[in-house]
């Protein structure tokens, strides 16, 4: 089985009709699988197991985790207000990582929103089912048209 599989990086499913930008969007996904997730100082969760590494840069705060589930995945959680984890940390599913917020503000954010991405073998896969529990519209970049 592939992993991560129907899942969603927010704690009980939190946001799931809250997609403020699909892949491939154009205010800024171009060319990314990534998703962003209107949600403010909501707990965000890892969507499988994995060890931690964290960052912080103009564009915010970021966690990252490495999959240790059986295939080669890291996924990113962005625009962190808190990070609840440490670097090289282990995880399992559904384990607190941060708050979300909207660091990076105004250089690479222009509001409360989780970013979220992830990447297997060096690839960037589709961020759709069977990884997320929701398929989002490729190119959507407002509430209405994501939802």
């Amino acid at each position: 089985m592939e992993c991560p599989n129907d899942a969603w990086p927010l704690a009980g499913d939190a946001g799931m009709s809250l997609v403020s930008q699909g892949p491939n969007g154009s205010w800024s996904h171009l060319g990314m699988e990534a998703i962003d997730i209107g949600v403010d100082g909501i707990p965000i969760v890892a969507m499988h197991n994995g060890t931690i590494s964290t960052g912080e840069n103009s564009c915010g705060r970021w966690v990252t985790v490495a999959s240790t589930c059986g295939s080669s995945f890291v996924s990113m959680y962005g625009h962190l207000g808190a990070i609840t984890v440490s670097n090289g940390q282990n995880v399992t599913v559904g384990q607190e990582l941060g708050i979300s917020d909207n660091s990076g503000y105004p250089t690479c954010s222009t509001g409360p929103h989780l970013h979220f991405e992830f990447i297997k073998n060096g690839a960037t896969p589709k961020v759709q089912k069977p990884f997320l529990k929701r398929d989002v519209p490729v190119g959507c970049v407002d509430f209405s048209a994501c939802n």
